[in-house]
């Protein structure tokens, strides 16, 4: 029988929420060609991407707090926009 633990899975729900939110920053850091950001960024996100593999691979139930987490840490950070600046767009569609 799998043991399930209610705390361990709202720490990897809320790790899961930031994993998403630091995807968006890393995409941002690494289009200003920002090395330094874009290599701790990526670290972080792997150190904490481990975590959520040791979890599930213990017990595939952790798959769903996981999930949920990603989808909220996306839905979040789209919604409000927080760390994300949107380029203008540019080419020969767009001069005028």
């Amino acid at each position: 029988r799998l043991g399930f633990d209610w705390p361990l899975a709202v720490l990897v729900f809320f790790t899961y929420a930031v994993i998403d939110a630091m995807y968006a920053w890393y995409t941002l850091v690494v289009t200003a060609r920002r090395p330094f950001a874009s290599a701790n960024v990526s670290f972080l996100m792997h150190f904490l991407l481990a975590f959520g593999v040791l979890t599930y691979t213990s017990n595939p139930l952790y798959i769903i707090p996981l999930a949920c987490g990603s989808w909220v840490g996306t839905f979040l950070v789209v919604k409000t926009g927080v760390g994300i600046s949107t380029p203008p767009l540019a080419g020969p569609a767009m001069e005028e």
